[in-house]
């Protein structure tokens, strides 16, 4: 469960430090997918959160 949001935001973090500090547009396809994954992070920790509260 955690492995997903810490990929997600590592990639998508990195992206934008990237592209920042060196003007590399083509790192930006990663992007998306970061963002991706670090949703699916934040909606798997909250259907874990809910399901334990039933």
């Amino acid at each position: 469960m955690q492995e997903r949001s810490w990929w997600g935001m590592a990639a998508l973090s990195g992206a934008f430090v990237a592209m920042a500090l060196t003007g590399m547009r083509g790192l930006g396809m990663i992007t998306p997918v970061g963002g991706l994954l670090m949703i699916g992070g934040w909606l798997t920790l909250a259907v874990y959160a809910l399901r334990d509260r039933a």
